[in-house]
């Protein structure tokens, strides 16, 4: 509500504003920029509660304590209105603002919250990959009439933790206003005569006086709320570095890792009879072409005896083509495939529908290689069927594993 329709309106009816006993202090919960009726809402935070937490044994609250499965079938309705888990939310509130994170996610995925009776939304309210730390994301969703929301899980299952900071409201502005109302009918405004008295011949200044403490305690208010949105922008950047620094840290290990596995293997090549391994990563996305086969990864190896290696591979597919097949392949770098046949050693393959559009292929092959000669080998996809934009390859590898003749 604007500072000048509650100014025009408290001088209209000042004198039973003051009788009736509005108390100013119940404005500090509400949001000065907003107004009564219609489809505005007013904002309300409140302490941090734990609405619910799908995980079973002592973490769990609320009414479920299984992981949310994917699809509308697998989706999970939450009340939110109520007392609900360690939440208790007004009836009458049509929004509600969450810090939802999720944990022990199976499958790369992503989550949605919607009103339930709703038709699911297009855009994604978290994303993560297979065994990735807890991630969490501030979510503002709105109720469904009788209170509820939807937690959907788009592949595999995940479990799934939400806490309440704040929920919205028409119920305070509209009764702000309906009180303003009756006190504007019950003391319309008297003339005044020239020595600050009005009709009736009683004097107005301890009004006036009253009058503007109340605009500037209103004034004030305004103040503070601008100063709570500067909070909360701080809270959401804040938010997001500790989500980067997250990520950045799941690489390092990934990387340390692969440096490990990689140390290992050099030190067994000083060990005879032994075998070494070698390994490439990458969890990068990548976009296929249609303009036939491309290498989505590559390692190579220098042996310091004659041997066999075995090579393992595996590549995350998701096509967005229904009924589009992708091919993969392992081939030496020397002599790339024109075209990656289903009966091709160390080839794998995937047909996309709409059930099953992300998926994960692995092969594996044997080479001779030579004591001092360079081997490199590689990866090749090819989409059959399908355009420029509809396949990507997402996390990948492979590992050599080289072993001597006796």
């Amino acid at each position: 509500m604007s500072e000048s329709v509650v100014s025009g309106r408290v001088r209209a009816g000042v004198a039973a504003l003051l009788a009736g006993g509005l108390v100013v202090a119940g404005l500090s919960a509400w949001r000065v920029d907003a107004s009564g009726g219609g489809e505005d809402s007013t904002y309300v935070p409140v302490t941090p509660c734990r609405l619910f937490d799908t995980r079973s044994g002592p973490d769990n609250v609320g009414s479920r304590s299984t992981p949310v499965g994917a699809g509308v079938a697998g989706a999970h309705v939450q009340q939110v209105t109520g007392v609900n888990g360690d939440c208790e939310v007004p009836v009458g509130a049509v929004g509600v603002s969450l810090n939802v994170t999720v944990v022990n996610g199976s499958a790369q995925s992503n989550l949605r919250l919607y009103p339930e009776g709703v038709e699911p939304p297009l855009a994604s309210n978290l994303n993560w990959i297979a065994g990735q730390a807890p991630t969490p994301n501030k979510v503002d969703v709105a109720l469904s009439g009788d209170g509820r929301v939807v937690v959907q899980n788009f592949k595999g299952t995940v479990d799934v933790i939400a806490d309440v900071v704040g929920y919205s409201t028409r119920a305070s502005l509209d009764d702000i206003e309906a009180r303003l109302a009756a006190l504007e009918q019950a003391a319309p405004d008297a003339g005044r005569d020239d020595s600050g008295s009005n009709g009736n011949g009683v004097d107005n200044s301890a009004l006036e006086r009253r009058l503007a403490d109340l605009e500037a305690a209103h004034s004030g208010l305004e103040e503070a709320y601008a100063d709570l949105e500067l909070a909360y922008a701080d809270l959401e950047l804040a938010s997001s570095d500790l989500a980067e620094r997250q990520q950045e840290l799941s690489v390092g290990i990934g990387l340390a890792n692969a440096d490990i596995t990689r140390l290992r293997g050099r030190t067994a090549t000083l060990e005879q009879e032994r075998p070494f391994v070698e390994s490439a990563m990458s969890s990068s996305g990548f976009q296929l072409p249609d303009i036939g086969p491309s290498f989505i990864i590559r390692e190579g190896v220098v042996p310091d005896a004659d041997g066999l290696v075995t090579i393992d591979w595996h590549a995350t597919v998701q096509s967005e083509h229904d009924g589009g097949q992708v091919r993969c392949g392992l081939f030496s770098e020397e002599t790339p495939p024109s075209q990656i046949s289903l009966v091709s050693v160390g080839a794998a393959h995937h047909t996309a529908d709409d059930a099953d559009r992300i998926t994960t292929l692995s092969a594996s092959r044997t080479f001779r290689v030579f004591e001092d000669e360079t081997d490199v080998w590689a990866v090749y996809c090819d989409q059959i069927g399908g355009s420029q934009g509809d396949t990507w390859i997402w996390g990948r590898g492979m590992t050599v594993t080289f072993i001597a003749d006796r």
